[in-house]
């Protein structure tokens, strides 16, 4: 945790003498938000039952967000979620990115979990 938060320091003192502001700002927007998740995620996600529901409410939070994007789309032709140069809320790229480890982790959880409503849910 020490040297993710001594390597965003020093990131962000590089950026701030960078000879190009605009990329470097651009970097350093997503640079840190991936640096507190990884701190957050560290210091959370430390039993076998907190990582167990962590990977339920992702299998959850997934399917939900394929459910909008489908639904928008038999609606109206169109999915301003997943495509990238005429939408305005995501990149496909991302989302499939996404989805191929989440689809893995829902049908670990529907094979593996011993509640019922833990494998329809992720199912």
């Amino acid at each position: 945790m020490l040297s993710l938060g001594a390597f965003l320091a020093i990131a962000y003192v590089s950026a701030m003498q960078s000879i190009d502001p605009v990329a470097s700002e651009f970097w350093m927007s997503n640079m840190w938000k991936i640096v507190v998740m990884a701190l957050l995620a560290v210091r959370l996600l430390d039993t076998p039952k907190r990582i167990w529901t962590f990977l339920l409410v992702l299998s959850f939070a997934q399917g939900y967000s394929a459910y909008q994007i489908n639904l928008q789309y038999f609606q109206t032709g169109f999915s301003a979620f997943a495509y990238r140069p005429w939408g305005f809320k995501g990149d496909n790229n991302l989302y499939s990115n996404l989805t191929v480890p989440l689809i893995a982790i829902s049908a670990s959880i529907t094979l593996y979990s011993r509640v019922t409503w833990q494998k329809w849910a992720a199912g």
